[in-house]
């Protein structure tokens, strides 16, 4: 059911007439126009969280330069990994002031066309703060961070059944890497190993359960961006420093 056509209806003598058939028009129509508001576009994105703003959520827009507000967080979130499944926003991990002492198990999950509030999801198996997460299918992988220790270990969310569970750990820790998914499998790149900014980079086999070491960055980087683009794998920016 379209906006246009609650207008059509409105218009109709019988509906205009009859108070609580404009009432319920009414009804439908702010609902309706919730559900538009809230639907991401492809030229917009999402700010989730962050230090200065840790239960925050703004969709931004790259061609009008306008922001909108969505629900707050039900938790402070900074360094939280965040991803776009159907009409559904998951955000997982964090900490509180980027502690890592107050890393977060928990996660939570927004449905965008009903632009109610975030609902907590089941916690993960690990606190993690600074992690990064992927979609394959109907899961959520979520590598690495930080909590009182810098992590290996991985696990993903089964977006079905809303369970946990683990997979093999990296082949190096890191924290603050980058994460993307192509063809199927789930890349880790740079970030932090505990010491220095890091150039290893590794393929996850969804299938085999197995990391492999691939191609290692030109420069180390850490607290980088990483996406895809027609078929190659670009990783972006680079924190001065970064300290645990």
């Amino acid at each position: 059911m379209s906006v246009d056509f609650l207008e059509e209806v409105y218009e109709e003598n019988l509906v205009k007439n009859n108070m609580d058939c404009i009432n319920l028009l009414a009804k439908a129509s702010l609902k309706m126009s919730k559900k538009l508001d809230s639907e991401i576009r492809s030229n917009e994105f999402v700010l989730i969280g962050g230090e200065d703003a840790e239960q925050d959520c703004v969709v931004y827009n790259v061609n009008t330069k306008q922001a909108r507000q969505l629900p707050h967080l039900q938790k402070q979130r900074c360094l939280a990994t965040a991803v776009k499944v159907g009409k559904k926003v998951y955000v997982v991990g964090g900490a509180v002031h980027a502690e890592p002492k107050s890393s977060h198990k928990s996660g939570e999950v927004l449905e965008l066309n009903e632009q109610m509030e975030w609902v907590a999801i089941p916690d993960m198996q690990e606190a993690r703060s600074n992690c990064k997460g992927g979609l394959i299918q109907n899961f959520i992988y979520v590598t690495g961070g930080y909590n009182s220790k810098l992590l290996s270990s991985c696990e993903r969310f089964d977006t079905y059944n809303k369970k946990w569970s683990s997979i093999s750990d990296m082949l190096h820790a890191r924290t603050a890497h980058g994460t993307v998914v192509y063809n199927g499998s789930l890349y880790s790149i740079g970030g932090w190993d505990g010491r220095n900014r890091s150039s290893s980079c590794e393929r996850y086999d969804v299938r085999s359960d197995v990391w492999s070491e691939i191609a290692p960055l030109n420069q180390a980087r850490n607290g980088l961006a990483c996406v895809v683009l027609d078929g190659n794998i670009y990783a972006i920016g680079n924190s001065c420093r970064f300290h645990i």
